[in-house]
């Protein structure tokens, strides 16, 4: 087999590598070549069109939004500060299967452990961004209906995200929906936002009722957008801040 072939999808171009040295060179010395994202049906119909990082074409926006989630979500110091959480969820986590154990009268008890360490994950990282637990035990009551409706959301986008779409070869034949996977995709978006909005909201009435010497200690990822936001350090690429905030929530 070639180290490099060229095929095509439709109208969209794929190139498929199967030489080590040649993706080491897409990823170093071309790297500039090969950052951007193509354009797909999941990702206009459920990123904010293509505004999430993971889906975000190559650019001066694609630039900010990185920099934002790299200093404050991604950085030492930020998962540092994080700490607690991870320590708590973990906890929880443990206090869970041994609860489990309890109830089967102390003997054997089977366990998915890959469900077990997908849930411990989404509720890591829904801490972490917004400071809610949504899976497992110990959800707030105020939130199981939020949490229900978040679960069947991330399920459907994870779903779609890994399907392939007649829009991804054929953009000019996107008025198709066959399917229904485009209808599909634009409720889970709609999930989605209502929750990322239901989030910043609330995030933005606690931004208001903090005092100024609480600023610095904010606990989560949105409590940083927000005093981003309030403090006008968003750059001026960004046009459309709610999106953008939204977007990396998401990310």
């Amino acid at each position: 087999m070639a180290p490099r072939f060229l095929l095509r999808m439709g109208m969209s171009p794929m190139l498929i590598v199967s030489s080590r040295e040649v993706a080491k060179e897409c990823y170093t010395a071309k790297d500039h070549v090969f950052a951007t994202r193509p354009v797909t049906a999941a990702g206009k119909l459920m990123a904010y069109d293509h505004s999430v990082m993971g889906f975000t074409p190559f650019g001066t926006y694609w630039r900010e939004i990185r920099k934002i989630a790299t200093v404050e979500l991604f950085s030492a110091r930020r998962i540092g500060m994080l700490k607690p959480v991870r320590q708590s969820e973990v906890s929880l986590w443990m206090k869970g299967l041994h609860e489990k154990w309890v109830h089967n009268g102390n003997s054997s008890v089977s366990v998915e452990l890959k469900t077990q360490l997908e849930e411990l994950t989404f509720n890591l990282l829904t801490q972490m961004v917004a400071g809610k637990r949504y899976y497992e035990s110990n959800v707030a009551k105020a939130d199981e209906k939020m949490a229900g409706l978040f679960r069947q959301a991330v399920q459907q986008f994870n779903y779609h995200l890994g399907n392939s779409e007649m829009y991804d070869a054929l953009p000019f034949m996107a008025w198709l929906d066959f399917k229904g996977d485009a209808k599909a995709m634009k409720n889970t978006q709609k999930d989605l936002d209502y929750i990322m909005q239901t989030w910043l909201d609330e995030h933005r009435t606690k931004a208001d009722q903090m005092r100024g010497d609480a600023i610095n200690n904010t606990r989560d990822f949105l409590d940083v957008l927000v005093m981003m936001e309030k403090t006008g350090q968003f750059s001026s690429a960004i046009k459309d801040i709610d999106t953008t905030i939204k977007a990396l929530a998401l990310t």
